[in-house]
């Protein structure tokens, strides 16, 4: 993933700060606009995510899809995303080369919450 130079606007910070509680302030990751969008699209609030579209294209929201890593997203959240976005209908989620595809985790339940468009 590249890291483009960005600084966090400050309307953002406090959504930044609640979705990379793990990075540490001196991380390159917190000024990464992908890894950012990416997070918000997994995890943000409703709320949050009428506040980052302000700050954001729909190019941008697509490309961050495109460049997803895998674990990022589960399945839901991965359909969501791609209808929401106007992308078609979801590919396969990014997978990890080392898990063997019959092993892959059943996400049915990992998000037990509504999403609303």
């Amino acid at each position: 993933m590249k890291v483009v130079d960005w600084s966090v606007p400050a309307e953002l910070e406090s959504i930044w700060e609640r979705l990379a509680w793990f990075e540490p302030m001196r991380s390159g990751a917190r000024m990464d606009r992908v890894l950012f969008l990416q997070m918000a699209m997994a995890y943000a609030r409703d709320q949050e995510l009428e506040q980052i579209r302000r700050h954001f294209t729909k190019e941008e929201f697509q490309e961050a899809l495109r460049q997803a890593p895998a674990g990022m997203f589960d399945r839901q959240s991965w359909r969501y995303w791609h209808e929401a976005m106007g992308m078609g209908t979801a590919p396969r989620l990014p997978r990890r080369p080392f898990v063997p595809e019959e092993l892959e985790q059943d996400d049915r339940f990992s998000k037990c919450i509504l999403r609303r468009g």
